[in-house]
């Protein structure tokens, strides 16, 4: 590791320019610059790390190890800022960047906003700088600093199927020409490589530098502009990538993040305005879950297919048609919102649909923006079964049921009794399926939340149904749709929008009605929606059967009632809106009634306030460790004797900066003589021996060894200077010692 010059931190800032400039090339793949304002102070925080270390000659291990943990604490911060839910946030901010991996997988660039890739690109960033300020700083070898600049690069380089704009090339070349230009200023006046003339003539360092930009920088600008038009075509060829393309098998955007997104923040902005032949409104699905595993309810690749729809699956075609004109605002996806189950449509653009599932999706080159302010109309099959008849419907076979009936082995055992006690006294797949969807609509056992369960994969499920009992509509529609499964009915979690509210002959659809819910699959009526969620929505007729007592009762036509609870969350009240019959069940208290949960500060704030209270601690404990650490390593100094009473003098003048002391002008006597004036007998005659020993180390041909008595002279002194301070000085001079911030600004005590 070079030791700290003037010039140390020219190369910092230097490196510092450098890599905000190439990530600035990350640009390309996104259309959401907001990775560069946490990249940027990142890439700050990290170098200011290295700046302020090398200031004080740490070793340059320690100091990247302090830069990967800053960095670790910088993301698990950025993430459990930006995801909703509750739990363990380590837990949640791997989920979050999982869900970005899967977003750039799965997303044409420039890629739609998305809080999990802008954490990878900025934890990208970060380490990339930390291998920077190794290569130029700890290293010493600058012109490696072209490797990390250049992975940045490549990375949109590679993935885009465009080529990249001139200008990000020209960017990685500026910085990288910067940090080459700080290197070289140290030594440039002494510098001969026949830029102009060969001589050794010492020549001014702004002259040499004007002349490098001139001779180097402008050949290699030019040249950056020539590659930069020649390296990104590698983005063409067809390197495995899981976009979609059109047709043939794809994985699509997870739906669930937008839903998560939308619910937490309680969007109240109008995302689409329909017309509607049904005059409950329509539920617009934009896609099905029908994957379950230990993870999560989860898409399965689609074969996607253009032309006409093909007929959706367990219905003749018999029932009746509802034509519904969509115009949709500022809300940008790769699936077509759709009433279910879809005959046709007309929409302008390149769509194509899923022949099993009936989802329509976007194939054009930037997809997740295909849906924005786009008109389109939908005609439709009415799927609302006769009660009557539905009540004795039996278990039907789905295309998909080597998907949609599976129970995987690992289903907790507790769910799977759960799910026996709940349906144990109902005799047909209908009955037990509005069995389940009763319970979970039974307001003394769940409430609505959008904090979601604590845990993972089935963990959430098992804590919602046994131990919290609180979540939001992806929670009571993944549990009905898994109780449904071990219960022998096929079913899949659908991903969409409630009705809305009704504004005269047009529904107006906000983001906070973004929901989910579950369909099962039933002979000779197929896919048929259930509604668990008794906070948003009331339970469609065709699953209220005789003899149940609902929580809320159905509307006249089994849809949502636009009336009661418009959207898919309460907005203006934590607490669930319930239907008159919800009143009688719950009585007239106001207290919490069995099975909700008691106002109270989530586990994630907490949490949150807990970290957030030992990274201030932390923060404020740097400069007192950095401190205690050069006390204790000149005190163990080992090296000529010289170089020790160096230390130890060096040390005993910090001491005095520390307790607000003035440092007198003179000799080392002299010195002593000030410092010494207002302390006692023993003090003094120890400074005098102290300063006696540094006049002989300067002064004589040198010393043989580090007299006796020397080091504990020095330690006695400035442990007697610390321990005669006031309390307020005390904890000063440990906390925020003077002469570290002095040795930061270039000046002496």
């Amino acid at each position: 590791m070079r030791p700290w010059t003037r010039t140390t931190g020219l190369m910092v800032l230097a490196v510092f320019v450098a890599m905000s400039l190439a990530s600035v090339t990350l640009m390309e793949l996104t259309v959401d610059p907001t990775y560069l304002l946490y990249g940027i102070p990142v890439i700050a925080m990290l170098l200011g790390i290295s700046a302020v270390s090398r200031r004080f000659s740490i070793h340059s291990g320690l100091i990247h190890l302090w830069q990967v943990l800053a960095l670790a604490g910088s993301v698990i911060g950025l993430g459990a800022a930006s995801q909703p839910g509750g739990g363990n946030p380590l837990i949640q901010v791997w989920h979050l960047m999982l869900d970005g991996l899967l977003h750039i997988q799965t997303t044409m660039a420039p890629m739609a906003p998305n809080p999990g890739t802008s954490l990878l690109f900025v934890l990208l960033i970060g380490l990339v700088t930390i291998i920077a300020d190794a290569l130029v700083l700890s290293l010493a070898t600058p012109a490696w600093v072209a490797a990390p600049m250049l992975t940045l690069y490549l990375i949109p380089a590679l993935a885009m199927r465009h080529p990249m704009r001139w200008w990000s090339f020209v960017a990685l070349a500026a910085g990288f020409l910067i940090v080459l230009a700080a290197d070289t200023s140290r030594d440039l006046s002494t510098w001969t490589r026949n830029l102009d003339r060969d001589n050794a003539r010492r020549s001014s360092t702004t002259t040499g530098l004007w002349s490098m930009a001139a001779l180097i920088g402008a050949p290699v600008l030019a040249l950056s502009l020539i590659v930069g038009n020649i390296l990104p075509t590698f983005g063409d060829l067809d390197l495995t990538s899981r976009r979609p393309r059109g047709q043939g098998p794809i994985q699509m955007q997870d739906p669930t993040i937008e839903l998560n997104r939308n619910l937490t923040k309680q969007s109240a902005d109008v995302v689409l305005t329909y017309n509607s032949d049904n005059p409950q409104g329509q539920y617009l699905r934009l896609a099905s879950l029908t994957v379950l595993d230990r993870d999560s309810w989860k898409l399965t690749p689609v074969q996607l297919r253009d032309g006409d729809l093909s007929p959706a699956p367990g219905l003749d075609g018999s029932q009746p048609r509802e034509t519904t004109r969509v115009q949709m605002g500022d809300f940008g996806s790769q699936y077509l919102p759709t009433p279910y189950a879809p005959l046709s449509f007309q929409a302008e653009g390149p769509w194509a649909f899923d022949p099993v599932s009936l989802m329509i999706l976007s194939t054009a080159q930037n997809n997740t923006e295909s849906t924005r302010n786009l008109a389109y109309t939908v005609t439709s099959l009415s799927t609302a079964p006769d009660p009557v008849a539905f009540s004795t419907a039996k278990v039907g076979i789905p295309p998909d049921d080597t998907i949609t009936s599976v129970v995987p082995k690992d289903v907790p055992q507790e769910i799977v009794d759960l799910t026996a006690e709940v349906t144990r006294s109902e005799g047909s797949p209908v009955l037990k399926a509005a069995a389940i969807q009763a319970w979970l609509r039974d307001p003394r056992r769940f409430t609505y939340s959008t904090e979601a369960p604590p845990g993972d994969g089935y963990e959430v499920i098992r804590n919602f149904l046994l131990e919290d009992r609180s979540g939001y509509c992806i929670h009571f529609a993944s549990a009905m749709a898994l109780m449904a499964r071990i219960s022998g009915i096929p079913s899949r979690v659908s991903i969409g929008f409630l009705p809305g509210e009704k504004k005269g002959d047009t529904w107006q659809v906000r983001g906070r009605d973004m929901h989910a819910w579950p369909e099962l699959y039933f002979e000779n009526y197929g896919w048929v929606r259930f509604e668990p969620t008794a906070g948003v929505a009331d339970a469609p007729m065709w699953t209220v059967v005789q003899g149940q007592s609902p929580t809320s009762s159905p509307s006249a036509s089994g849809g949502s009632s636009a009336s009661s609870t418009p959207s898919s969350s309460p907005s203006s009240s934590s607490t669930p809106s319930v239907s008159a019959s919800d009143e009688t069940t719950l009585g007239a208290s106001e207290g919490p009634q069995v099975g909700e949960t008691a106002p109270g500060i989530p586990l994630r704030t907490i949490l949150a306030a807990v970290g957030a209270t030992l990274g201030i601690i932390a923060l404020l404990l740097v400069p007192m460790l950095i401190r205690l650490l050069l006390r204790r390593r000149r005190f163990g100094l080992t090296g000529t004797p010289s170089e020790v009473v160096e230390g130890l003098w060096t040390e005993l003048r910090d001491t005095v900066a520390d307790v607000r002391t003035t440092w007198p002008q003179g000799s080392p006597r002299q010195k002593a003589a000030g410092v010494g004036a207002a302390m006692d007998q023993p003090a003094q005659e120890a400074l005098d021996r102290i300063a006696a020993v540094v006049e002989r180390s300067r002064y004589s041909r040198g010393l043989d060894g580090v007299p006796d008595g020397f080091v504990d002279d020095v330690r006695y002194v400035t442990t007697d200077m610390r321990v005669k301070q006031t309390t307020g000085n005390k904890l000063s001079a440990l906390l925020l010692p003077r002469s570290l911030f002095l040795k930061l600004l270039g000046r002496r005590p």
